[in-house]
């Protein structure tokens, strides 16, 4: 279950139209609800996380020219570090940011035992990637003055369980210690533009580190390593959206699964009731979106619904980097995705639900 200090920061606002507050023990979120097509979400210009982040190094054809092109192509150092009367910290070091040698931004205090790696030297590796048929760097960038920096890429289309998905890899690197490279599994559902990365239970894990690697068979190792966790990420990934559209959801079902979604306590404050039951019915349009009228009312579509509502939404209040902290936390897997996931599996486990897809 989400917790409430979750829906806390993430309510939106309550609009001009009459919002009826419902216990948490009645099933039915709105006393009515009139079954009308919703097209509020067509054409609305859904964008992918990234998009708007970084720069454009689709032109480019290897590592060191995505870093050129985005502007990747500085250097990090490190530097002694000493107390405000000039001892030297023991054992300790800063990384800091040098372009054409000239230092700027401080990222971080770490063991004076790390060596930076470079943004052209931890993503070497993707040369490799560039061989590979179908394999597409598009956009690159930077968070934090260049703390954290990322390389999107897209490999090419599947159809899988009858949806139509763009699978995407996210390289990342970061300058403060707490990382280095990574990559992130992030598959698209292409007509709405949901991220599904769910944590599949029994799979390969939708994100994993690399070695720094120095001989160019490694790196040739390490993107290898990465399209087959990748395609078995994938295979597992379509097993699942076809059992999850053998779970059918009834009205009484769904609205269910959002109150468990989005809960409150019973002493929690009107305010806060309103709020909640405001993103229930917003929820629930995101349901009724027009564009998963194909899929039938069926766990997959909820899980759709939570991406859309999730990653799509205008918040209540959107601060200047909302869009780059949104991007970032979701790689790592979204907590409403997740849980929307976790609670089908567990319906279906608990036998409540699970009928023959038709």
């Amino acid at each position: 279950m989400i917790h409430k200090t979750m829906v806390r920061e993430t309510v939106v606002p309550v609009t001009n139209t009459e919002v009826v507050y419902v216990p948490p023990t009645l099933q039915r979120i709105t006393p009515e609800r009139p079954h009308i097509k919703k097209t509020i979400f067509e054409g609305n210009g859904r964008r992918l996380l990234w998009e708007g982040l970084g720069s454009d190094v689709s032109s480019a054809g290897s590592a060191n020219e995505v870093c050129r092109l985005a502007g990747l192509d500085y250097e990090v150092k490190t530097e002694r570090i000493y107390t405000a009367d000039g001892q030297p910290i023991p054992n300790m070091v800063a990384t800091r940011r040098y372009d054409s040698n000239v230092p700027s931004t401080v990222y971080g205090v770490v063991s004076n035992r790390y060596t930076p790696v470079q943004n052209y030297t931890g993503f070497e590796f993707i040369d490799a990637l560039f061989n590979h048929d179908g394999f597409e760097v598009e956009t690159a960038g930077q968070f934090d003055d260049g703390k954290i920096v990322w390389v999107e890429a897209k490999l090419p289309q599947r159809n899988m369980a009858e949806e139509k998905i763009d699978p995407y890899l996210v390289f990342t690197n970061r300058h403060d210690g707490k990382g280095s490279v990574r990559i992130f599994l992030t598959p698209v559902r292409i007509i709405c533009k949901n991220t599904l990365n769910y944590a599949i239970k029994g799979a390969q894990n939708r994100t994993f580190s690399v070695r720094h690697t120095t001989t160019a068979e490694q790196r040739l190792g390490v993107a290898r390593e990465t399209v087959d966790n990748y395609f078995a990420y994938l295979d597992a990934m379509e097993k699942v959206i076809e059992h999850q559209k053998r779970v059918l959801l009834t009205d009484n079902h769904l609205d269910q699964l959002i109150n468990k979604l989005l809960p409150f306590d019973e002493e929690d404050s009107t305010r806060v009731k309103e709020r909640v039951t405001a993103n229930r019915n917003e929820l629930r349009r995101y349901y009724d979106a027009s564009d998963l009228d194909g899929v039938g009312n069926n766990g997959f579509r909820f899980i759709n619904a939570v991406s859309d509502w999730a990653t799509h939404r205008v918040p209540s209040r959107q601060t200047a980097n909302y869009v780059g902290n949104l991007f970032q936390s979701t790689l790592n897997g979204n907590e409403f995705i997740d849980a929307a996931y976790s609670m089908i599996e567990e319906l279906d486990e608990a036998r409540t639900i699970s009928v023959p897809y038709k």
